[in-house]
């Protein structure tokens, strides 16, 4: 795909889902949307939304719930890949293959385009890494990937901006979100 300028609202998703070898394998257990608005040629506004969902909760109904907050005439980028000729069946048994997942929300959605964007996680967390934000150890447990799934969702917005939009768009795109990021993490905990 040649470079493109950013969409007027891109949304970037992640969805944590619970181990294969639990008690409610596959489960959602937590979403977040990283949301970014276009205002004006060179300034976007952005707006993060994180869930966690006990066990049990129906795979339609979180997806539903997600899909609701993604605004009309959105773009929507989700990471994953089209599962391979072995994991196939089990993944859609399951529930838990993205290419599912994503015409699910196609349906709920109001004139949103969706891009499954596979990237190697080496790119995901070197991204992370520059941007300050804490993604989940490599097999950490599933708290800890839900409470960092705000992150998750924000390098893969930086992900795309990097790929996807001109270098000079990009550097003041990246420059706004660090500065975003900086206000929210000065910002008081809730009690």
């Amino acid at each position: 795909m040649p470079p493109t300028n950013h969409p007027p609202v891109l949304c970037a998703a992640t969805i944590v889902r619970e181990e294969a070898n639990t008690d409610a394998p596959f489960d959602i257990r937590a979403i977040a949307l990283f949301t970014a608005r276009r205002v004006g040629e060179d300034e976007l506004q952005f707006e993060l939304d994180h869930k966690a969902f006990g066990r049990g909760l129906p795979r339609k109904e979180i997806l539903a719930g997600l899909a609701r907050r993604i605004p009309a005439g959105a773009t929507l980028i989700i990471r994953g890949a089209a599962p391979g000729p072995h994991d196939l069946r089990e993944a859609l048994t399951a529930g838990t293959d993205c290419e599912a997942d994503v015409g699910f929300i196609a349906r709920q959605t109001n004139r949103v385009a969706i891009q499954v964007i596979d990237c190697a996680d080496e790119q995901i967390e070197d991204l992370a890494n520059r941007l300050d934000l804490r993604l989940p150890r490599q097999g950490a447990l599933l708290a800890e990937r839900c409470r960092h799934a705000p992150a998750a969702a924000q390098s893969l917005w930086a992900n795309f901006v990097c790929a996807f939009c001109e270098v000079d768009d990009a550097r003041t795109f990246i420059a706004a979100f660090r500065a975003w990021h900086a206000l929210e993490k000065a910002r008081p905990l809730p009690f």
